[in-house]
């Protein structure tokens, strides 16, 4: 789940890149700072599952019942 979730944040910065880039030739600077914002947050979604999928290759089941306590 983690993977996938990884890979759609990633397609969508890189979409949203396009469109800031259509927008920065189109002299559209509202937009493209709009669409600058989402890359970022993309971006910050991709690293906290990057860094999940990291820590489960490192500490396995453990890892995972860390995060599910910490929900409780």
């Amino acid at each position: 789940m983690l993977k996938l979730a990884r890979k759609m944040e990633d397609e969508s910065a890189k979409e949203y890149n396009v469109n800031a880039l259509k927008c920065s030739v189109g002299s559209d600077a509202v937009s493209k700072q709009f669409f600058e914002n989402l890359i970022s947050e993309e971006e910050k979604h991709f690293n906290q599952f990057d860094l999940h999928l990291e820590n489960i290759g490192k500490y396995g089941d453990n890892y995972l019942a860390l995060q599910s306590m910490d929900k409780v």
